[in-house]
């Protein structure tokens, strides 16, 4: 009986480490703005719609966003649907101000992501992006879902999450490991 233990033990753990390794091969950099690849107000004259440019991608949950764009003229503040809605930037969640920041899409618990820039009227004007993930997102119980505003945290995304096209990668290892240790677990 110890040995099929041992077999079963080494079976989660593998399902588990092929879940945290694949993981991070599944998880796609998006710059914002898509060809023009820069945060900036939209002008009327160019093809810049943030909100158009959300709505054509999948994003998942371990992507990441790439905001592009002059420091000195602009910065990148995470908020809230109802900051978002109205250009407030009293309260944000996050601050971003290098001119390329990487903002990961890894909260436990969040579907909807909320941005506006930071320098006045900039919103009002267009620049800002609301995106909502598909797929699964893990729940946490420390966040509240009628806000779906967690706190910032400098903490790395977590790394063993159910992405689907990590499943079928980490049963097929499982699988190998159970036969490999059936082969020598043999009597």
């Amino acid at each position: 009986m110890t040995g099929f233990l041992r077999l079963i033990c080494s079976a989660c753990l593998a399902l588990l480490l092929a879940s945290a390794l694949f993981a991070h091969v599944n998880a796609v950099t998006y710059n914002v703005g898509n060809d023009l690849a820069t945060w900036t107000i939209p002008a009327t004259t160019n093809e810049l719609n943030y909100t158009n440019w959300a709505a054509s991608i999948n994003f998942r949950f371990g992507d990441e966003i790439l905001f592009t764009y002059s420091a000195d003229l602009h910065s990148v503040h995470r908020v809230n649907s109802t900051d978002y809605e109205t250009c407030s930037m009293g309260s944000p969640i996050a601050t971003f101000s290098s001119g390329h920041d990487i903002v990961p899409l890894s909260d436990p618990g969040v579907t909807d992501y909320y941005f506006v820039c930071g320098t006045s009227s900039h919103c009002f004007l267009g620049q800002r992006l609301k995106l909502s993930l598909v797929g699964l997102v893990p729940s946490s119980p420390a966040v509240d879902p009628s806000t779906q505003n967690p706190p910032a945290s400098n903490s790395a995304p977590p790394s063993s999450v159910s992405l689907p096209g990590c499943i079928e990668l980490a049963i097929s290892a499982t699988l190998i490991l159970i036969v490999q240790s059936l082969i020598s677990y043999a009597p």
